[in-house]
């Protein structure tokens, strides 16, 4: 039996002549978005012989000497070296494993090989998206452009992240469970262990809603990431746990570090931090995001359906976000999936004015990204809180949508 019921959704097959169109939104949205990387490349090629030699090199630089250390068997140097980032190495060790195939990329190469690979990944997270919400050439056209145009895509290529691999995983869950292989959806999902603040939603997320095929294909990839790390010692383990508590109180205390995340954490403590002790900006910030949690669990709580995953899956990448501690500007790149179930989507919502709504939520965010990572490189984090209230709506919407019980099932 399938953890999902319904028709698939195909968006194709609705009559045309009911559909409203966004032609002139979308002729903006290329214009805007070729400019912006004409603008950018035309930037980067004048000031690139002014940057200092490994100015770029940034996280990629950690995970090839990380992968090395690996094949030198000196593995529990790697949460004691002191990287070019300033800041100690987190990931898990079964992370490690990824690294070390990353590294045997001769390091000059290493850069280039990132971004082919940053490429060919949106590619097939695209063909992904595009296999559960059909939408013409035209309209990719637009997502792809718009997608470069971002912030964080700009971002990734530059600096090099894994942010393009998560999101390539979780579109490509929402792509095996929509074909009916729910286990398999587990399997892609437990990839994002490498980041664990990232998978965790997801896991509540399926509990909630019983579904347990999925849960079974994440169990079984987590233990065998786990008995991966045996030979390792116990020692790896409590190096990260160590790195990743200095990590944390080493963004907590450096202000200066706060407009650089995506979060409502980071929102909250940017606003009003000067007013308020770090402990009522904590208070604040908990309550808020268990507010979203509860929305986000209750959304799933409901039901699975084909029609409802797409935006199901929408609205926990939004929590990923919004709800995480720190998160960094990069990994924003994860609401290109419900910005793509916003955009070929719409004739789900029930509210016109709430689709419309979230669209300005949408173009906030693109350009306040830009404004506070390129220009200004300071000031409020505001995208938390346009991320925030956009989850709300989705969950809003979605409340109000006409169900029938016996559509929902859950295993």
């Amino acid at each position: 039996m399938n953890s999902v019921s319904g028709a698939p959704q195909n968006t194709e097959t609705v009559d045309r002549t009911k559909i409203p169109r966004l032609g002139r939104f979308e002729l903006i949205a290329r214009l805007v978005s070729i400019q912006i990387l004409v603008i950018f490349a035309g930037m980067t090629l004048f000031t690139f012989s002014s940057f200092p030699p490994g100015a770029f090199e940034r996280d990629w630089t950690m995970w090839h000497r990380a992968g090395s250390l690996w094949w030198e068997g000196r593995i529990l140097e790697i949460y004691s070296e002191s990287f070019a980032t300033g800041y100690p190495f987190i990931h898990p060790p079964y992370a490690i494993y990824l690294f070390a195939f990353f590294s045997l990329v001769p390091y000059h190469w290493v850069q280039l090989a990132s971004m082919i690979g940053n490429m060919i990944t949106l590619g097939a997270t695209l063909w992904c998206l595009r296999s559960v919400l059909r939408g013409s050439p035209e309209k990719y056209l637009t997502i792809s452009l718009v997608t470069f145009a971002s912030a964080p895509w700009l971002t990734v290529m530059i600096t090099g992240q894994l942010s393009m691999l998560y999101l390539f995983l979780i579109a490509a869950g929402l792509w095996t469970w929509n074909s009916d292989r729910p286990f398999l959806t587990g399997v892609l999902w437990a990839g994002l262990a490498m980041k664990p603040n990232i998978v965790l939603p997801l896991v509540f997320c399926c509990v909630v809603s019983r579904q347990w095929q999925v849960l079974r294909g994440m169990a079984l990839c987590f233990v065998l990431f786990l008995a991966s790390t045996i030979f390792m010692g116990i020692g790896v383990w409590q190096a990260m746990l160590s790195n990743m508590v200095k990590t944390t109180a080493l963004i907590r205390e450096c202000p200066d570090l706060i407009w650089k995340h995506q979060t409502l954490y980071a929102f909250w403590s940017s606003l009003i931090s000067s007013q308020l002790s770090r402990e009522w900006v904590d208070a604040i910030w908990a309550f808020t995001t268990m507010g979203l949690f509860v929305v986000t669990m209750r959304a799933w709580w409901r039901g699975v359906t084909r029609e409802r995953l797409p935006r199901l899956v929408g609205i926990t990448t939004l929590f990923i976000v919004a709800g995480n501690t720190y998160l960094w500007f990069y990994d924003s790149l994860f609401i290109v999936i419900p910005g793509v179930v916003w955009f070929l989507s719409r004739l789900t919502y029930t509210s016109p004015s709430r689709h419309l709504l979230i669209g300005i939520l949408l173009t906030f965010s693109f350009f306040w990204q830009h404004l506070t990572l390129f220009w200004i490189k300071r000031g409020p984090s505001l995208t938390g809180g346009f991320l925030s209230l956009w989850l709300l709506i989705e969950a809003f919407d979605l409340e109000k949508e006409k169900t029938n019980p016996e559509r929902f099932t859950s295993l």
